[in-house]
């Protein structure tokens, strides 16, 4: 415990030292996550402390929570207008689908994005059932798929990997392009579907770790952060990259 201000530069060299000294008794890396103001001051002192420092060899990550939650208030701006606040209105109330739309409140404003994907994906389903009636079935052996996976009799890289999933990939691409092609309303909403993926690209990595996917899923909340004008985030992002 270091009693002191959290965003005082001596405060952040003295952590980094006692992170490094840890680290190099037990002989693995060392590695700390920082959200965006933090992590430009634990940048320029790792950038400044002298080459033979230990606190040079530290890792800096960039917080994943508050990139999550610039995201959410980018989508939110970025769909401002569609009729994306009146269907969260629907769920929850006024005040509520405020601060969501400004992505404050993560929880809440995640679960509701979700609900709204779901949504979406199941009138792109319907759609598609309604030209091929073959589909219904190929949903209905995913699900069977998906229960065998839960109950731990088939390993999930199976279902991923079997040709059901390849199949409904194609198909399910394939009716995003021809709905984009046809209609600026229907691009616009599987545009934030694509957001949203992004969302859940960078909730995965935090969770499983995997360094590459952490830095593409990153990569791909440039543009969209970059188009509602919060440049510290930018900024901070694109040197973390």
């Amino acid at each position: 415990m270091i009693d002191m201000h959290p965003g005082d530069r001596t405060c952040i060299l003295s952590t980094l030292e006692f992170i490094s000294k840890l680290t190099s008794k037990h002989s693995i890396s060392p590695v700390v996550t920082f959200d965006q103001p933090l992590f430009w001051k634990a940048l320029d002192i790792v950038n400044e402390v002298e080459d033979d420092s230990p606190v040079k060899d530290v890792v800096l990550l960039l917080g994943s929570f508050h990139t999550l939650m610039n995201l959410l208030g980018a989508i939110g701006t970025l769909m401002e207008g569609s009729g994306l606040k009146d269907l969260l209105e629907a769920i929850y109330k006024e005040n509520a689908v405020i601060h969501m739309m400004t992505g404050k409140v993560v929880q809440r404003a995640l679960r509701g994005h979700l609900l709204v994907d779901r949504c979406l994906t199941n009138q792109i389903i319907s759609k598609i059932i309604e030209r091929e009636p073959g589909f219904e079935s190929l949903i209905e052996e995913l699900e069977q798929l998906y229960c065998q996976a839960e109950r731990g009799d088939i390993d999930v890289a199976r279902v991923i990997a079997s040709d059901s999933m390849d199949e409904f990939v194609s198909t399910m691409t394939s009716k995003k392009a021809e709905l984009s092609d046809n209609s600026k309303t229907s691009k616009l909403w599987l545009n934030y579907m694509r957001m949203l993926g992004i969302a859940r690209d960078l909730i995965e990595t935090d969770r499983t770790g995997p360094w590459q996917m952490h830095l593409h899923a990153v990569s791909d909340c440039l543009p969209i952060i970059a188009a509602t004008g919060h440049p510290n985030y930018l900024k901070s992002t694109y040197l973390y990259l």
